[in-house]
């Protein structure tokens, strides 16, 4: 009876083996699938970068146009900055100061002229206009949260800004459209500085696309 006992024992032994080593090749080959790396995704410029950008190359160019040095130049223009974080970024400067987001999205909202259903496609923007007058010069530049989205905003840029008929203290001469990655620029003005706006973006990006350059009727 003891034999028999013994032999049982060894037998359940044995299988309870063969069933651990049966585990542990589960459990390799698992881990080895799971190594696998995952694609590296660049991260979307945000707007004010895009804007910030082009500022200094905006400045230089247009600054034959005032007769004065670009930083004089700069000092015309003044800048704000929407987005949900709930900060703020005047055009060249590094610093950041909390605002108040919902006064910060109706002044960009006033100035870029967009409409409502392209705003809520936004997850940040930024503004850069003239500060007596900015019939001279706006310009905003947009990210629009989700890339798929980002020619559907392009367009309706163009539609607000081209075809918006109201207008105080004198209206503007050109409107411009690009698209820089999955954030959008548009801007309204004298033909010289939007001309300057265009230049500066085109040769600060590489892949900056022109959606319209157009002079208004």
């Amino acid at each position: 009876m003891k034999k028999i006992i013994a032999l049982i024992l060894a037998v359940l032994m044995l299988v309870s083996m063969v069933a651990c080593g049966n585990t542990n090749d589960d459990v390799t080959e698992n881990t080895t699938d799971d190594t696998t790396e995952a694609p590296v995704v660049e991260p979307a410029k945000e707007a004010v970068e895009v804007l910030n950008g082009a500022v200094g190359k905006f400045c230089e160019v247009l600054a034959p146009v005032f007769e004065m040095p670009a930083e004089d130049v700069k000092g015309a223009f003044a800048g704000g900055y929407f987005s949900e974080d709930e900060t703020t970024v005047k055009m060249g400067e590094a610093g950041k100061t909390p605002v108040d987001v919902e006064e910060a999205a109706a002044t960009f909202k006033s100035v870029s002229l967009i409409n409502d259903d392209a705003f809520a496609k936004l997850d940040d923007a930024a503004v850069f206009h003239h500060m007596m007058n900015m019939n001279s010069l706006a310009v905003s530049a947009m990210r629009v949260a989700n890339a798929a989205d980002v020619d559907t905003v392009a367009n309706a840029m163009r539609e607000s800004v081209g075809g918006n008929q109201v207008w105080i203290c004198g209206t503007p001469e050109r409107y411009l459209v690009v698209k820089v990655d999955n954030c959008v620029v548009s801007a309204y003005g004298l033909t010289d500085m939007v001309n300057a706006i265009k230049t500066a973006l085109t040769e600060t990006y590489d892949n900056a696309v022109v959606v319209c350059d157009e002079a208004f009727a």
